[in-house]
């Protein structure tokens, strides 16, 4: 495979053997013995020490590239009679790339409207630019994103971003609809080139009006040498780039697009709802963040899903597909991740395959609430489900969603703790000093927003009540001390997002 120096990817698969027709291998003739190697290094061995199994299913294993092209085998070693051992659903993803509290991914285009389209489908927009320290870390992470330019020209990185002025000329805006006041456009850009109404493709097609107006805005790093180089810098282009250049002779440029995916972070694991409608698309786009479909563990994780997402039936909600499915298991639900099923709060009677129309071998969240049934409980239900709670009738396509659920690396606690400092009088300005705090999750380029507030104890620590006057609460690092304080014990807490 195809990998990039340097970057860590999560490999799974499928390893089992195949059952006799009509019954299962006996005992102890089970154990397959097998290596993973990642360019003739084993990264995972299993030699029966961990008791007889006739499946490993949905493994999966880190690794970090240490080449362009990556050689992962599969080798089945030791004693075992059974014949014909079964590899399959070999996967190998990029681990997500996060910044604050967005996930960054590739979209294909080549248009932006089509790279827009993909990022909308993983649940946010084509990226966008807060400023100048977002825009060099994305310059100095999008080769590492597997960022690609397919053109003649020799860029190091052309992606499309989410700004562009299509719906009122010379007015950009962001689609994901933040305002901003930093752009990096490139010297002399927008220019707004446009073409006219009878211009027409080499086949005697007009261009689409789309073709014909630079409305939107894409990133590029130009090749070492290149014009500006190595700058970053954004330009505007039509919505399939270049297409002049093409006509004459060159290669039409396939151009990624750059998608900025906001999450929920609980524990170590990010949320994400992404688009369906059907199961499998809504779970291929979990996959393509470097997870699955959310694997519920546990009740407090339902009820935090519910809550955090308002699901709940109303007659025009939302529906949301789990990991939770038997599509290859027969009766008995299984998580896509390979999760052990310890907890599941299905409706009385349910799962009951009670369709009539299609098999229902996915759990979906959505239907609590209805007269008579349980509060934030499951169904199962069909792929792009035909039935809904009042009768037989397809679900828009637009409310079948997935939520996904990727693993984070453990979040680090911060050390060092803020000071106060100033003449404690009434009367008196006092300071919060947050500079002893240090944390490793602040990466270089990542500097936090601190958001400073005030509490009060009248019982020596024990409890503390939040101070709530506009001094206490407009969030900087200064409060002058009131007689209200007199005898009580004071603190300052400082909050921030890290990197």
């Amino acid at each position: 495979v195809s990998t990039i120096i340097g970057q860590t990817y999560s490999l799974s698969f499928d390893w089992a053997l195949p059952s006799y027709e009509g019954g299962n291998y006996s005992l102890p003739d089970l154990s397959s013995q097998f290596q993973v190697k990642v360019n003739d290094e084993v990264i995972f061995e299993y030699d029966g020490s961990y008791g007889i199994r006739n499946e490993w299913t949905n493994q999966a294993l880190n690794f970090r590239a240490d080449s362009s092209e990556t050689k992962i085998s599969f080798t089945e070693v030791g004693y075992s009679d059974a014949e014909g051992t079964l590899l399959d659903n070999v996967v190998v993803s990029q681990e997500p790339v996060i910044r604050g509290n967005s996930l960054y991914a590739i979209v294909d285009g080549p248009s932006w409207t089509e790279a827009e389209a993909n990022s909308v489908k993983l649940g946010g927009h084509l990226v966008t630019i807060n400023d100048e320290s977002e825009n060099m870390w994305l310059g100095t992470n999008a080769i590492g994103m597997e960022e690609g330019y397919f053109g003649d020209a020799k860029w190091l990185v052309n992606a499309w971003i989410g700004y562009t002025d299509k719906d009122e000329e010379g007015t950009w805006k962001w689609t994901s609809g933040e305002e901003t006041s930093f752009t990096g456009w490139g010297n002399g850009a927008p220019a707004n080139y446009s073409l006219p109404d009878n211009y027409f493709l080499p086949d005697g097609t007009n261009y689409r009006y789309e073709d014909r107006s630079e409305d939107f805005a894409h990133f590029i790093i130009p090749a070492e040498g290149g014009y500006g180089y190595p700058d970053f810098y954004w330009n505007d282009a039509y919505d399939r780039a270049h297409l002049g250049h093409w006509m004459n002779g060159g290669n039409h440029p396939d151009i990624n697009g750059i998608a900025e995916i906001p999450f929920i972070r609980r524990g170590d694991s990010a949320y994400v709802i992404v688009e369906g409608p059907t199961w499998e698309e809504a779970e291929a786009n979990a996959v393509s963040l470097g997870g699955h479909l959310v694997t519920i563990n546990d009740e407090e994780e339902n009820d935090w899903l519910h809550l955090e997402f308002d699901i709940r039936y109303t007659g025009d909600n939302n529906y949301y597909y789990t990991g939770f499915t038997n599509k290859e298991a027969g009766e008995d639900f299984e998580w896509i991740n390979g999760e052990d099923a310890s907890y599941t709060n299905w409706l009385p009677g349910e799962p009951n395959n009670a369709n009539g129309l299609a098999e229902e071998d996915y759990a979906i969240l959505g239907w609590s609430e209805v007269a008579n049934l349980g509060e934030k409980q499951w169904v199962d239900v069909s792929n792009r489900t035909e039935f809904t709670p009042s009768g037989f009738g397809r679900i828009p396509d637009s409310k079948l969603l997935g939520i996904a659920e990727i693993p984070l690396a453990p979040n680090n606690t911060p050390t060092g703790s803020p000071t106060l400092t100033g003449d404690f009088k009434v009367g008196q300005t006092i300071s919060i000093d947050a500079s002893a705090i240090e944390d490793a999750d602040n990466f270089e380029g990542w500097t936090p927003t601190y958001e400073y507030s005030w509490e009060v104890s009248n019982d020596n620590g024990t409890s503390w009540t939040a101070l709530t006057s506009s001094d206490a609460t407009d969030g900087d690092d200064s409060y002058t001390l009131t007689s209200e304080e007199v005898g009580k014990q004071l603190r300052g807490v400082v909050s921030y997002l890290d990197g």
